[in-house]
């Protein structure tokens, strides 16, 4: 048995593969790539051919807490280019978008809200802060 990652053109791990060798290759659809070795899926990246860590996002939350007046905001500061995601936990009310350096957020409803920063290849920034 061989072990071997599945990865796309931005260097996402797709799958990782354990086969004979010779069904490994058979495994790569049309736009994928192929590395032969082992790496964790989700916090490896494929750079130029080799496995690399994902870095952590430099993103920063002034406050965990606000108050659902509409006016009371939390503010996200250096986040790199990626999308924005506020889920409250209860209802289930998405709202997402762009975000790119310093952006805030701000409700009228209550509630515990979990925030999610994506962009590639950084791993996920993840926070949830409740409104009071």
């Amino acid at each position: 048995m061989s072990e071997a990652i599945i990865y796309s053109a931005t260097g996402e791990i797709l799958r990782l593969v354990s086969a004979p060798i010779e069904m490994l290759v058979m495994q790569k659809q049309v736009g994928e790539f192929i590395l032969f070795g082992t790496a964790n899926g989700l916090t490896d990246y494929i750079d130029q051919g080799a496995i690399t860590p994902r870095s952590t996002q430099p993103t920063t939350i002034d406050k965990l807490t606000l108050t659902a007046d509409g006016i009371d905001t939390v503010t996200l500061s250096n986040a790199p280019s990626g999308t924005f995601t506020a889920t409250n936990t209860t209802t289930r009310e998405t709202v997402s978008g762009a975000i790119n350096g310093t952006d805030s957020f701000l409700t009228t409803i209550q509630g515990t809200y979990k925030i999610k920063i994506e962009s590639w290849p950084y791993l996920d920034f993840e926070v949830t802060i409740n409104a009071l």
